[in-house]
């Protein structure tokens, strides 16, 4: 329909039109020649300005205008409603913002693939991102076997995990599915400390008469330090290699298990990836329920958080509830803390400053 018409007065233009309509009525070029000439008839359409011509000021000079008129008009000769028109207006303007992104990365004269950058004048290259991302999981990795097990070799062994999206009873996630017999014995890490293998004989100092231990708090004050540099690694391995970054408030607010304000639970299995689900609430309104953003995270980031809360979630709990100084609120009751972290990343989970808190 743009062609219909050819340009008046323009002969230049219209000799790139009767060019193209040689390629397509021989039929013998290949496609990528036809492709390109479009192009060209594409952005001499949108690249000219249009003037009214004095002879007929009546006339529309200007192909698309004169196409979107006749688009509108229906068999009755009556106009389509404003509605109808929008989908053809915004295929034209994508296919105007393909048509100039095209041109540019034509005329871009820069070929070389740059690998490092100045941010704020300093200098910032990937090979030490890579390098770094690797000192951070090694890092994950010392503070989980040498800090948070003391050297045991204590590890859940999963395989096929199962998780029902569906389920939104209070406290389900797919560490107490009854499918995922794995994740059955929660308290394997307490019962270790209790009976003081290795290095966690100094936690427990000795036993009431009446059966009850009397902890160390000085050694539950320095593990839980340690398992909230754990938290926040987890974090930041959380933020840096799932995709696309999330919000740190949106992290630091996800619920490995279903609540009873939040029947979602942000940590789900699918297939053999571990994926935190961020939730888009802007557009709730219009679609009647907020939009899930899955973030696959990496192998170690999964290993270890799966670890984490099938190990050492239980005793963190149970150490956390001997400190005087922090809070327990009711989510304790809950098969225990639901939140995979309480705080931002820059405050640990569990161990703060003055008052502390774990939801």
């Amino acid at each position: 329909m743009l062609l219909q018409e050819l340009w008046i007065g323009m002969e230049q233009e219209n000799t790139i039109i009767f060019k193209l309509e040689d390629l397509i009525e021989k039929d013998q070029e290949p496609t990528c020649i036809i492709i390109q000439q479009i192009h060209v008839v594409l952005m001499k359409l949108w690249t000219t300005c249009w003037h009214k011509v004095s002879d007929c000021p009546q006339c529309i000079t200007d192909p698309i205008e004169a196409a979107l008129a006749l688009m509108t008009l229906n068999q009755d000769g009556f106009f389509k409603e404003p509605k109808d028109m929008i989908k053809i207006i915004s295929k034209l303007e994508y296919c105007m913002c393909l048509i100039i992104l095209k041109e540019i990365r034509a005329q871009a004269t820069d070929t070389e693939a740059w690998t490092s950058l100045k941010y704020k004048g300093s200098s910032i290259a990937f090979a030490n991102l890579c390098d770094m991302f690797q000192n951070m999981e090694n890092n994950l990795i010392t503070i989980w076997k040498d800090k948070i097990l003391h050297g045991l070799p204590l590890r859940v062994d999963y395989q096929d995990l199962v998780d029902d999206p569906s389920n939104t009873d209070i406290s389900y996630s797919f560490l107490f599915d009854p499918k995922n017999i794995c994740f059955q014995d929660h308290i394997h890490l307490v019962c270790t400390v209790i009976e003081g293998q290795g290095e966690f004989s100094r936690f427990l100092l000795q036993q009431k008469h009446d059966g009850k231990p009397i902890w160390n708090h000085a050694a539950l004050s320095d593990w839980l330090q340690d398992y909230a540099a754990l938290q926040k690694l987890l974090l930041l391995c959380a933020e840096m290699l799932s995709g696309a970054p999330a919000r740190g408030t949106e992290l630091t607010a996800t619920i490995y298990c279903n609540t009873q304000t939040q029947p979602i639970h942000n940590l789900m299995v699918f297939g053999q990836h571990m994926t935190l689900h961020c939730q888009y609430s802007k557009t709730s309104a219009m679609m009647g329920h907020n939009k899930l953003i899955p973030h696959s995270l990496d192998a170690i980031t999964s290993d270890i958080l799966i670890q984490d809360l099938a190990l050492a979630r239980p005793f963190a709990q149970l150490a956390a509830l001997n400190q005087k100084d922090i809070i327990c609120t009711k989510h304790m009751r809950i098969k225990g803390a639901s939140t995979i972290s309480s705080y931002p990343i820059h405050t640990p989970l569990i161990y703060a400053q003055n008052q502390r808190t774990i939801k």
